[in-house]
């Protein structure tokens, strides 16, 4: 999922910016993967406690 997410960013940036401002937002870009994924995966961690609750 964060692969995905990433790509279609990757895809925006590519049709939108150029030049040097290209080069600034694929250097942001490198933390972007890190932060989809993490948000991702608290996501799916806060859905699993949230059903283990409902279990108990």
């Amino acid at each position: 999922m964060a692969l995905y997410l990433n790509t279609v960013f990757v895809v925006v940036t590519a049709l939108c910016f150029y030049e040097l401002d290209y080069l600034y937002v694929m250097i942001g870009n490198i933390f972007t993967v890190l932060l989809v994924f993490l948000i991702v995966y608290e996501v799916k961690l806060w859905r699993l406690k949230k059903s283990l609750r409902y279990e108990e």
